[in-house]
């Protein structure tokens, strides 16, 4: 497929079920869904503290899947469930970088959908997260995927290649909390990174205003 000719795939309804499909073995995939209004940190790590039980083994990796709407607290949480289970964290955009940088035939084909202004296929987005969770630190720490799978052929082609979560975190935060935090956010450029929920929660000093964006 070419860049930038991704098919529109139709998201089905959001799903709650009550009981999770059974993996190979006889063991509960465990599905977990997180009120997550600030402050969410301990919270959300108890509940997958909760979830991973004595019924997992200990040399059994983790391999989690998180979910969330913007600002809704994904990066702090991922933060914090790597520190604490030691899983190695995936982004889609890392993953993509991280190709491009080593001169991958993946990684060529995606710079230059880049370099024309176009989008990154589906199938190509799926090969450069299915090499990276082929390689060796995520099959022996297991893996914390962020903002993948994103559509329905996404997900169903992890299925097809036979990879399964064995935790799914998603962060459930009310439209005015996310509303708020969007609005406070503000960049700073030295350097470059994200200032989240600023405003309303304290003021903006008058030292970095002319700096703000």
């Amino acid at each position: 497929m070419g860049c930038g000719q991704s098919t529109p795939v139709k998201a089905a309804p959001p799903v709650k079920p009550k009981h999770a499909k059974k993996k190979a073995g006889g063991k509960k995939k465990k599905v977990k869904k997180v009120a997550a209004p600030a402050p969410v940190k301990e919270e959300t790590l108890a509940e997958v503290a909760e979830a991973t039980n004595e019924e997992d083994s200990p040399d059994e990796p983790l391999h989690i899947l998180i979910a969330g709407p913007p600002a809704s607290g994904k990066g702090t949480q991922c933060e914090l469930i790597v520190e604490k289970f030691g899983v190695v964290h995936i982004s889609t955009g890392d993953a993509l970088r991280e190709q491009v940088a080593a001169g991958t035939e993946l990684g060529k084909q995606a710079d230059e959908c880049m370099q024309n202004g176009q989008l990154v296929p589906d199938d190509l987005i799926i090969d450069i997260v299915k090499d990276r969770l082929a390689q060796e630190d995520c099959q022996t720490k297991g893996w914390l995927l962020d903002g993948f799978p994103r559509t329905g052929a996404q997900a169903q082609a992890l299925g097809d290649a036979g990879i399964v979560a064995s935790h799914f975190v998603l962060l459930d935060v009310p439209d005015e909390v996310l509303v708020e935090r969007c609005t406070g956010r503000r960049n700073d450029p030295v350097p470059p990174r994200s200032l989240p929920h600023l405003v309303p929660l304290c003021p903006t000093p008058l030292s970095i205003t002319p700096f703000i964006k």
